[in-house]
This record gives C-alpha cells, sequence and structure tokens, in this order.
C-alpha cells in the first residue's frame, strides 16, 4: 500500500512539473503565432516554451520533429528539423566518421537565418558530445547546439 501511494505522489509530483513548463497559445503574442503559421504548414503535436525572452516551439511536420525559436518580435531565430543519417551529405558524414568519436546519435538540421548547419549528437561510453557541421563538412566551433 505505501508503494502505490509512494508511486502516486511520484506521478502527479512529475504532471504538475511538466505542465510548469509549457505555455498555452493564449499567452504567446500573435506576432510570434504568425510567424509560426507562416514558416511551418500542416504542423502536429504543438507544444510551446517559454525561453527567457524567446518562444520555443516543438512540433511534428509528416511525423518529424521539429523545433523552432522565436523571439517576441515574430523574428524566427532558428530552428531544427530531426533527419536520418541518409539526409546528411556526403562531406559531413566523412568528418564524423573521421572524428571517430562513437556511435551517430541524433541528427538535426539546423537552419540560423537561411544558412543550413548539421547538428550530430554522438553517443559516448559516459557522456555523449555535440558537433556541428557545415554542409561542406566543415566543422563550427561558434554555433551552439540547439537542444
Amino acid at each position: 500500500m505505501r508503494l502505490v501511494i509512494v508511486i502516486s505522489l511520484f506521478v502527479l509530483g512529475s504532471l504538475f512539473i511538466s505542465c510548469d513548463e509549457n505555455t498555452s497559445n493564449s499567452d504567446i503574442p500573435s506576432v510570434v503565432l504568425n510567424t509560426f503559421n507562416l514558416e511551418f504548414k500542416q504542423v502536429e503535436d504543438i507544444s510551446w516554451k517559454r525561453r527567457g525572452e524567446h518562444y520555443e516551439v516543438e512540433f511534428e511536420i509528416e511525423d518529424v520533429d521539429h523545433s523552432a525559436l522565436i523571439n517576441a518580435a515574430g523574428k524566427l531565430i532558428k530552428y531544427k528539423k530531426e533527419i536520418e543519417i541518409r539526409d546528411l551529405p556526403q562531406e559531413v558524414l566523412a568528418s564524423i566518421r573521421s572524428a571517430g568519436s562513437g556511435k551517430i546519435g541524433e541528427l538535426h538540421l539546423l537552419v540560423i537565418e537561411n544558412k543550413k548547419y548539421y547538428q550530430v549528437e554522438i553517443d559516448g561510453r559516459l557522456t555523449d558530445s555535440y558537433m556541428i557541421f557545415l554542409e561542406s563538412g566543415e566543422e563550427v566551433e561558434n554555433v551552439i547546439y540547439f537542444e
């Protein structure tokens, strides 16, 4: 009986914590919603979160995970789209393999101001590492990995 109570409290606590992060559509400025609706079509499973001065939206298009960051003025800062290894340019794949860091985890196409990057999660034994590449295969150090 005690175990059931502990598990119930844990589940309820988890629900309250997860609800605290999400922002409802009514709390999103119309200019932000307009930008989102203009940029992305046929979206499903939309979830908004406030990130300081920005709004992050996670969503799916044709069962593919996407995320976007839009500022309060309605400017699209960046977005990412989950991709498969077959979607990587050969130069990027060659650079990842030459680094030999570990198993390839999540892959995303990252777009910042119309410039394409490929962000790669490398599954390590103890910790994961993150790399970002240009289409040419050159690793980029000055772009922050978009979680």
